[in-house]
């Protein structure tokens, strides 16, 4: 599904669930941030896990200052601790517990993310979509199997593509057609009725020039950019990592090699380093370029230049 598609798609879920709760001016109120929680929700699924032990092995340290060591447990520049994620949230049968669980998962985020919730003031949307009935709708429609707002693609059981992942560029895209779509649709509304309560036949110039241009308010629109200004840059520094990498591992063996021709690495002496058991079987596999230990994976190669040294 393209991101007009997956645009209309998201849209679609505002006049299924929120048509009889807000007007449509206010749509944007709850599906601007849902969507961000979606993706931001989406992206850190794989190593959810891996946070919260990390979690667990700070708290139990005493470590206060965490932000570091869990940004790198998640690969990422944001997290969430809380022990929910949102699919697990849908199987709640009380809207009162669906709601504290909802705000733990909220609060569960990254003090980067919590200011952009601040920012969309999402939190004061809550107590409306509870009292009407709403809130679990909302979280299955956002959940639903037939989009991917996750940026790996979603596979079937033979290892065939289903849904293309959807990158910061397509994200992007995203947000700008669900803020067009919004001013459209406000408009025509406003166009339908004239001042005296009718529907107008026809529009003049003048009933254009006074349509109100609708835009979120200024802190929204701030808080959207910022987040794909950091989501942009931090996947740049992801590939330029993984790049680096790549390039010390192919370069590994050839240095090894020549080494060992001039003489430069004694081939038992270095053996007589090498640990009896695989670090890796013990330590577990690499996420993101660090091990669960929090080891960067780039160090590996400079095995060598110790051995030579």
């Amino acid at each position: 599904m393209s991101a007009l598609n997956i645009s209309g798609f998201i849209w679609g879920i505002a006049d299924d669930v929120l048509r009889d709760v807000y007007v449509r001016g206010k749509y944007r109120d709850v599906i601007l941030p849902m969507t961000v929680i979606r993706r931001l929700d989406a992206v850190l699924e794989p190593t959810k896990d891996a946070v919260l032990r990390m979690k667990e092995r700070l708290d139990d340290a005493g470590v206060t200052n965490q932000d570091a060591a869990l940004r790198q447990a998640s690969g990422e520049a944001f997290y969430n601790t809380s022990q929910f994620r949102l699919r697990d949230l849908t199987s709640r049968g009380r809207q009162q517990q669906l709601r504290a669980d909802f705000e733990a998962y909220l609060d569960g985020f990254s003090p980067n993310v919590q200011e952009v919730l601040e920012k969309f003031k999402f939190r004061n949307q809550i107590p409306t979509l509870v009292e009407a009935d709403a809130l679990g709708f909302l979280l299955e429609k956002f959940l639903d199997r037939s989009i991917n707002l996750s940026p790996r693609p979603v596979l079937n059981s033979d290892g065939s593509v289903r849904l293309e992942g959807l990158d910061n560029h397509a994200m992007g895209t995203v947000f700008e057609e669900k803020l067009l779509c919004d001013l459209s649709r406000a408009g025509q509304a406003h166009g339908q009725v004239s001042l005296y309560g009718g529907t107008k036949d026809g529009l003049s110039l003048d009933d254009v020039k006074n349509y109100p241009i609708l835009l979120p308010p200024l802190d929204q629109q701030t808080a959207i950019v910022e987040y794909l200004d950091r989501a942009l840059t931090d996947t740049d520094a992801a590939i330029a990592r993984v790049r680096r990498q790549i390039e010390l591992v192919e370069e590994y063996p050839t240095r090894v090699i020549t080494d060992v021709v001039t003489g430069k690495l004694d081939v038992r002496e270095a053996a007589a380093q090498l640990p009896d058991e695989d670090p890796m079987e013990e330590d577990g596999p690499l996420v993101n370029g660090f091990d669960e230990g929090g080891q960067d994976a780039e160090e590996e190669p400079a095995i060598a230049e110790e051995v030579t040294a």
